[in-house]
């Protein structure tokens, strides 16, 4: 068949071309193998081994891949397509139907796919038990083992097939519009001169300011995730039109400075840039914004994951903690610790508390406290009550106070007022500094208040009860008991669950830090192991863009230079021009990652605020080094691809 003939002569004449899309669909292919093989694996849905959290972190990373993998081979593809279409534009001179090319680009898209489709699953089979190892060390689980199903093997061939079948499609509807002459001078085409679109390029800036400003002034909220995403809309769309208009717009101003523009270098640099800035300028944005996210990604799960010891302590800072309506007995405590010295453990710093249960608040006009449980949000109080007996107990001291008195204690904001009216009671209010908070969330939002009354009658006083829900507990009943074991962590596991089963009947709620620890690893492990393949996965999509954008580039370039050469110029005034071009392309990119990233961390902060998880050490070593780390990548990539660009140019 003479199209299956021309189709695999010109894969085998080009392969340098295809071969960059056989092995950038090969990678692809792979990443979305080990997604889906993760997303089926029987030992990671056990119930012991909080698999549903795992699966919910590994199938959102999932969803990014696929879409990025989506976008990508499009991007690819049509790289591919203005190189073919001038071979295309030759057959159909010669008496080849727009049918038999339709036929050619079939089997050429086809034995693309099936190439990348086996490599890929033969290399993501052979990564995906250290994959699974990674995950497994992340977890602290040596119960998830890798396993290969032909489910998982089937799923991403259809995708795949999915992929290239719309590629296909997309590539006959183009060839359809084009007639004979267009298809030989499309990938010649030399490109006109663009308009400077002073109002796109004005938009551009005032979309990015936008998306910048909601990201500084974001405040710790429920709300702050939603701005914090339409934040990242207006700086993407921002940033494409700053890069395609404000860089169009950049160079003519460049032009008309005379004492710049006449030199060689910036001469050919400048006039080279701007005959193709339209396209160009949608290249170095999608590099810049996959820069973005690769910082922005990394930091994130690299801090979410260095701090999450710091985060456990922080919202349980003992290690067993219970809640019920009635205060543990004698014969109940005594029986939990030979629980516990049954299984090699040892109490300590045992307490007991009596509280009442939180109740969100709003403190208007400074001093009057007001309930709210219609439209509660992190910007409410939660107000906890108690007496100062009780507090002189946990805490070990002697305070006291009248009647109209009240202590408050309030570890993130001081208030600034010296009485409080609450239930239409007025109380004169001192403050104290020190408190031992029995279930710490003190970095979190909504903040905690706590005061301490003189007696049980008072504290009642100070209560509301909640008529929009009778199922949420209310009063002065909250019995909080708490001690710290020392043994293995499986000792502890196995303490915790004895327990449970001895206080079954209790009206209450057990809780430990060892089955938090596992809940942790699952998440903030998932998220770390998620977030990672994620950025490998961006980088090498950055440094693929970035190698296809310097064979386009070396191209296109190659005609120019050879005439400029002609005509006198130097290979040594070529070289400094070639360096000018990629330095003033390239640096752009990277620095508008850095700017995007600095912009995001106030949003990030109040993210991770109302997660309660904010460490500002960590966070700034942590974006610092991935910073620099993707920097030296980035240059690395530059100073190959450049070299592949200085071959092109010279022949």
């Amino acid at each position: 068949m003479v199209e299956l003939k021309l189709a695999w002569h010109s894969l085998t004449r080009n392969w340098q071309r295809y071969t960059l899309f056989v092995l950038s669909s090969t990678l692809l292919v792979a990443i979305n193998y080990i997604f889906v093989s993760i997303l089926q694996n029987p030992s990671i849905k056990a119930p012991t081994n909080n698999g549903k959290m795992v699966i919910s972190v590994v199938a959102i990373g999932f969803v990014f891949i696929a879409l990025l993998s989506l976008i990508f081979m499009f991007y690819a593809n049509g790289f591919l397509t203005r190189q073919r279409n001038q071979e295309l534009g030759i057959y159909n001179i010669l008496g080849m139907t727009h049918r038999e090319l339709n036929v050619i680009v079939f089997f050429q898209n086809s034995m693309m796919y099936v190439v990348s489709l086996i490599t890929g699953l033969l290399v993501g089979i052979s990564f995906q038990e250290l994959a699974f190892l990674v995950l497994r060390n992340l977890l602290d689980n040596d119960q998830i083992v890798g396993n290969t199903a032909f489910s998982s093997v089937l799923l991403i061939a259809t995708f795949f097939l999915v992929i290239n079948l719309l590629i296909y499609l997309r590539d006959i509807f183009k060839m359809r519009r084009l007639n004979p002459i267009n298809l030989l001078k499309a990938a010649r085409q030399a490109p006109k001169e663009p308009k400077a679109r002073w109002i796109i390029g004005g938009l551009g800036i005032v979309i990015l300011g936008t998306g910048y400003y909601l990201s500084v002034t974001t405040k710790p909220s429920l709300s702050a995730i939603i701005l914090f995403m339409i934040a990242v809309v207006l700086v993407v769309i921002g940033t494409y039109f700053l890069f395609i208009a404000g860089s169009i717009v950049i160079l003519k101003l460049l032009r008309q400075n005379k004492k710049f523009y006449y030199q060689p270098n910036h001469f050919i640099s400048v006039s080279g840039m701007l005959f193709r800035m339209k396209q160009n300028g949608a290249g170095l944005a999608s590099i810049c914004l996959l820069c973005t996210s690769t910082l922005v990604v990394l930091t994130a799960v690299i801090s979410l994951f260095a701090g999450s010891q710091k985060i456990m302590e922080n919202f349980m800072p003992y290690d067993m903690f219970m809640t019920s309506s009635q205060p543990l007995n004698q014969t109940q405590q005594k029986h939990i610790k030979e629980l516990a010295t049954d299984n090699h453990l040892k109490i300590s710093n045992q307490r007991q508390l009596t509280t009442s249960y939180s109740t969100p608040i709003n403190i208007a006009n400074e001093h009057q406290v007001k309930p709210e449980f219609k439209d509660i949000s992190l910007k409410n109080l939660n107000l906890t009550a108690t007496t100062v007996e009780q507090y002189n107990q946990w805490q070990g001291k002697h305070l006291s106070v009248a009647d109209d008195e009240l202590l408050v204690y309030s570890p993130k904001e001081r208030l600034k007022t010296d009485i409080l009216t609450i239930n239409g009671i007025t109380y004169h209010i001192k403050q104290i500094s020190d408190f031992d908070m029995p279930d710490s969330y003190a970095d979190s939002a909504p903040k905690m208040m706590y005061l301490f009354a003189n007696n049980r009658e008072t504290v009642e006083k100070l209560l509301a009860h909640d008529e929009t829900n009778d199922a949420v507990p209310t009063g002065f009943n909250k019995n909080i008991f708490v001690f710290n074991v020392r043994g293995t962590l499986n000792q502890k596991l196995t303490f915790t669950k004895e327990v449970k089963k001895y206080l079954s009947n209790l009206e209450g709620n057990v809780d430990s830090k060892s089955e938090m620890a596992q809940a942790f690893k699952a998440i903030f492990g998932g998220l770390l192991f998620v977030g990672s393949l994620i950025g490998i996965t961006l980088s090498i999509t950055t440094a693929l863009i970035i190698y296809y954008k310097q064979i386009s580039e070396g191209l296109a370039d190659r005609h120019n230079f050879e005439t400029m050469q002609r005509v006198g110029l130097s290979y040594k005034e070529t070289q400094k021009a070639i360096h000018s071009q990629m330095l003033m392309v390239f640096m752009l990119p990277i620095a508008g990652a850095v700017i995007n990233l600095g912009f995001a961390y106030p949003a990030l902060r109040s993210v991770f605020k109302v997660l309660g998880v904010w460490d500002q050490g960590i966070f700034a070593s942590v974006a610092l080094s991935v910073t620099v780390i993707l920097f030296i990548c980035y240059i690395i990539v530059y100073l190959l691809t450049t070299r592949v660009y200085h071959r092109i140019v010279n022949g």
